[in-house]
């Protein structure tokens, strides 16, 4: 994926435009001018552009591992995990002052920020990830019924296989690696048989036996 593209591709999952990121980044006319003027952007420009769009300078420039190519419907843009200001900053830096243990400030932490109903558990069993909990903020998206049945099953049962395919690859990479991310998603679920499309902060914490993961909705 070329600059550029990485740069469509954050700006489409922001839900902005090139002009509103150039603008952010110093001068209406940056990125257009990368695209149509050939212009070579300077190590200063990327930095602001990253910082526009919340993303790191190494990967835009191609640095950091590429994302999965989603399938239609799923896009996963990443992001910094530590940002204070936030209300998923607040969940990670709780998750890190306990060196990636799940102890009471944590969850204390969620409650604080209005995230209580917003994290499930994955419990790694050796062959398979199982969900050990789910908030109950994810009977509007995912379904009652999907929710009430959940607990112990295998992720790759879900009901709607594709989404939980592509779930389930970030989280065996989080959980292989032992490394927290965070991304902004959107997607289309079909857990309850209709198409719903979701925009989300998804941050993934590694802890023993599995992992854990904090959403943030973004209307």
């Amino acid at each position: 994926m070329t600059l550029l593209a990485r740069i469509d591709t954050a700006i489409e999952a922001r839900d902005t435009t090139q002009t509103a990121v150039s603008k952010k980044a110093g001068s209406p006319w940056l990125i257009s001018n990368w695209r149509h003027k050939g212009q070579s952007p300077s190590v200063v420009s990327l930095e602001r552009v990253a910082k526009a769009l919340n993303v790191s300078p190494q990967w835009l420039i191609g640095k950091e591992p590429e994302p999965v190519a989603p399938p239609n419907g799923f896009h996963a843009v990443p992001e910094t995990p530590d940002q204070p200001d936030t209300m998923l900053g607040v969940a990670y830096s709780a998750w890190k002052a306990d060196d990636g243990r799940l102890e009471p400030r944590f969850f204390d932490a969620l409650e604080m920020v209005g995230l209580a109903d917003s994290f499930y558990l994955i419990k790694d069993d050796g062959n398979d990830l199982r969900y050990e909990h789910i908030g109950r903020l994810y009977i509007k998206t995912l379904g009652l019924d999907w929710w009430k049945k959940a607990a112990g099953k295998r992720i790759i049962d879900d009901p709607d296989g594709a989404f939980s395919a592509w779930c389930l690859h970030a989280y065996q990479q989080a959980i292989h690696t032992g490394t927290p991310s965070r991304d902004r998603c959107r997607v289309v679920s079909r857990y309850t048989g209709d198409n719903i499309g979701w925009k989300y902060s998804r941050l993934l914490l590694p802890v023993e036996g599995g992992l854990v993961i904090v959403t943030e909705t973004i209307s």
